[in-house]
């Protein structure tokens, strides 16, 4: 950026600043938004001054609100607190409402639809297909419809969707794409839907980001707004409509849960544990350590294949989710610290948490969880100040031994196949090798 471009932005910064000072903003349009547990003085990504707004306009989808919020003029983040998450969630679902109110038919369905409707895809017997790639009655030129389809929104709400009805076939199928969007826009969406490809036979990627769970709405992301009341609601809505079992809904959740636990959370703490021993002190500059980064996707790529083949996910799909997780830990915005991240050991380092659970889910498939292990013997070593909880960790690992502080934290009996990884791997950071030498030392499968 040229000297004067440079001096324009300033200029432009210290404008806002003094229109919101002096209360002549009507709102400030925050382009992205942080939550934290405290409000730093100046913003993580570019050590700008922050300024408080009154009136910050949010945005998601083609909802918006307005809150109160510190903001950072010069990368426009909203910095909110994490305690404020769930009123701004709830701001979001009452704009929602309102908006969606203004179309609404009403939730009486048995008011309003017949049996015999083929769009009411809140009858059993009638299925929306949402499909992928080019549908066989349009390839064999069958004479499709254009009719307006019928679901159901998370509060009972009816929903009205295009959608293409083949008298021939006597189905009525969406775009995925379409009917994406209007997920994005509706948020939950519930009915009688399947997955289809081109010759409407569901998909076999039941387990994927194309699960009934996933096509119907349900999430447990924030950035989703969906309650607790919400989720469940929707997850009684598809027992009871039979459009998934229980025990299938259950293994859809393990799955989630356990991509969640193995993936994000034992390769996050394992970018902070390597990241504290480089000196860093926030995850994105961790994240952006190519040695460091080596060895968090070695680790993801042990539970990768360990997940695919106790759930039956494809695994390329698991690689590609942990190539994108990747790149949300380097994203600066996001300010997490190092310390935040890897605190509270004896709970990370747990039997049945992220590194070891995962790696006990690899010996079960037959896979040597090297990297994962690694991940836990630097955690051994990860010690702050104002966390009492891994210092304990840290002191009994090095004053009693390893072998004692994985039983009494992890649960690991000595002598196991993982303990003497742990060990060769714990040895080599107390003796300042290399992480390049760390990295060649662990052998890959």
């Amino acid at each position: 950026m040229s000297t004067t471009q440079t001096t324009a932005r300033e200029a432009a910064i210290l404008e806002v600043r003094q229109r919101n000072a002096s209360g002549l903003s009507k709102s400030y349009h925050a382009k992205y938004v942080v939550y934290l547990s405290e409000i730093p003085q100046s913003c993580p990504n570019d050590g700008e001054q922050l300024d408080l707004v009154k009136k910050v306009l949010l945005e998601r989808g083609d909802v918006s609100i307005k809150t109160k919020a510190w903001c950072c003029f010069r990368c426009r983040t909203a910095y909110l607190l994490e305690t404020d998450q769930e009123k701004i969630s709830q701001k979001f679902t009452h704009a929602t409402q309102k908006m969606q109110t203004k179309s609404k038919r009403p939730t009486d369905a048995t008011t309003t639809l017949t049996n015999t409707d083929p769009t009411n895809f809140a009858i059993p017997q009638n299925i929306l297909y949402v499909c992928k790639g080019l549908i066989s009655c349009k390839k064999n030129n069958h004479t499709v419809e254009a009719v307006t389809g019928i679901l159901f929104g998370k509060n009972g709400e009816v929903i009205k969707l295009n959608t293409n009805y083949c008298p021939q076939c006597k189905k009525c199928f969406i775009s995925y794409n379409e009917y994406m969007n209007y997920r994005r826009r509706y948020g939950a969406l519930l009915g009688n839907i399947k997955i289809a490809n081109g010759s409407f036979i569901s998909s076999e990627t039941e387990l994927s980001e194309e699960s009934i769970l996933h096509i119907c709405g349900y999430s447990v992301s924030q950035s989703d707004n969906l309650s607790i009341t919400e989720r469940h609601a929707i997850l009684q809505y598809l027992i009871d409509s039979k459009v998934s079992s229980k025990p299938e809904i259950i293994s859809y959740l393990d799955f989630f849960i356990r991509r969640k636990l193995f993936m994000h959370n034992m390769s996050h703490a394992l970018t902070a544990y390597f990241g504290a021993l480089k000196g860093y002190t926030y995850i994105w500059e961790a994240a952006a350590d190519a040695e460091i980064k080596l060895m968090a996707l070695r680790a993801l790529t042990e539970s990768s294949r360990a997940l695919s083949r106790e759930y039956g996910v494809a695994l390329e799909e698991l690689l590609c989710f942990s190539e994108n997780l990747i790149g949300r830990f380097e994203n600066k915005l996001l300010g997490d610290t190092i310390e935040r991240v890897g605190k509270d050991t004896q709970r990370k380092l747990s039997s049945n948490d992220r590194f070891v659970g995962a790696a006990r889910l690899c010996e079960k498939h037959g896979i040597a969880p090297m990297n994962i292990l690694a991940g836990l013997a630097a955690g051994l070593h990860f010690a702050p100040e104002s966390d009492e909880s891994s210092k304990a960790v840290a002191a009994d690992a090095a004053e009693i031994g390893v072998n004692h502080a994985l039983l009494t934290y992890s649960g690991i009996e000595e002598g196991s196949k993982l303990t003497e990884t742990v060990n060769a791997v714990y040895n080599q950071i107390s003796n300042n090798k290399k992480m390049s030498e760390i990295i060649s030392s662990l052998q890959i499968y």
